[in-house]
């Protein structure tokens, strides 16, 4: 088990690894970016890649906006999609409240 802190990377000789999400290891509820770099025998690295994770507290929903991925020429309309957004409560019906942020 690997103990993660912000901006401070862990190197391991194994291709996976394990993190807690738990407020004991200061990581809670909430977003998550991890960054993977890999090196090989020469000192050779890889280019970075990067994967958001989303952890939900099970007292509240959890939003999920999907969006296009690639770019959108003017003048067609896009899709945002929050199908994805889940309530830890079953059998509670979700609003949805939409914002254009500045």
């Amino acid at each position: 088990m690997a103990t993660f802190k912000a901006n401070q990377p862990v190197e391991t000789t194994d291709p996976t690894v394990n993190v807690d999400l738990t407020e004991a290891t200061g990581l809670p509820a909430g977003k998550y970016r991890f960054q993977l770099v890999v090196t090989d025998s020469d000192g050779i690295a890889s280019d970075p890649v990067v994967a958001e994770v989303t952890v939900r507290d099970l007292r509240k929903p959890t939003a999920k906006l999907t969006v296009p991925t690639s770019p959108v020429d003017f003048g067609q309309s896009i899709k945002l999609d929050g199908t994805g957004s889940t309530s830890p409560r079953a059998g509670r019906t979700l609003k949805y409240r939409w914002t254009l942020l500045g």
